[in-house]
């Protein structure tokens, strides 16, 4: 009988060896994926931007008494529009780091939602005004809403972004209704739209080809990621209305304080 009870108990202790190398296996496949994922991001989309405005910039200087005056402030604007993209790239990567630490922890405080929404939209008025693209605050300047900060500016930044990119010209609208204590927030556009397919990508998380934008460019879908993540850490939600070449509204949903959804 001893034999028998120290025989199951070796076979556990073998079951729990196996499970923790399960775990750590894989723990290094998702690592893996991490790493080759900012690898990508920084050999395409930190690399190729950089080494542009650097020769951009470069031909401005070995060139810039022959050049116009418009061609040297078309060349301006487009090394400042690069560098607004990279900044927030930069941003989105930092972020997306920390989350992976599991070292964020949001800071709920009394925020005045007008003002938040207008400082992200003054981050990209000058890259919207060179597309001719409209950027208007409909919020109230009375609103407070109880949320994190940083976590609130980075959503709305990476849907300004989402927006300025995918409308060629036209409109970006920011609005707000309030129903039972949730803010409904949305950031309308009249750009190309998306697709059902890239909607139900979004929302379920699946594999698909990143939507070029209006410059032909593909993003790594780091934005929405980070947009689902901080999302669910201040308690929001977000619905999306698009359709091909109808413009897209997207809405996220917010408690006016921290308590709502508990």
């Amino acid at each position: 009988m001893g034999e028998i009870l120290k025989l199951k108990k070796e076979n556990e202790a073998l079951k729990d060896k196996i499970k923790e190398l399960n775990l750590n296996a894989e723990r290094v496949i998702e690592n893996n994926k991490l790493r080759d994922k900012l690898l990508y991001i920084l050999s395409h989309d930190v690399h190729s931007p950089l080494r542009f405005s650097t020769m951009v910039g470069k031909a401005v200087l070995t060139k810039k008494d022959t050049l116009t005056k418009e061609e040297i402030t078309d060349a301006l604007a487009d090394i400042n529009n690069t560098s607004i993209r990279m900044l927030l790239l930069i941003s989105n990567i930092l972020k997306w780091i920390e989350f992976q630490k599991g070292n964020y922890k949001p800071s709920f405080k009394d925020e005045n939602l007008h003002q938040l929404v207008s400082d992200k939209l003054e981050f990209f008025r000058f890259i919207a005004a060179s597309k001719n693209i409209y950027l208007i605050n409909n919020i109230p300047t009375d609103i407070i809403i109880n949320t994190d900060k940083t976590a609130f500016g980075v959503i709305i930044q990476n849907l300004l972004n989402n927006a300025v990119k995918f409308t060629p010209e036209g409109e970006i609208e920011v609005n707000i209704s309030i129903e039972k204590q949730l803010v409904y927030l949305s950031v309308s556009d009249t750009g190309q739209g998306m697709s059902v397919e890239q909607i139900n990508g979004i929302k379920k998380d699946l594999e698909i080809t990143p939507q070029a934008d209006t410059e032909n460019m593909r993003g790594n879908g780091l934005g929405w990621g980070l947009i689902k993540e901080l999302l669910y850490h201040i308690n929001g939600t977000f619905d999306i209305k698009s359709g091909d070449n109808a413009g897209t509204t997207i809405t996220i949903i917010l408690p006016m304080t921290t308590g709502v959804f508990e």
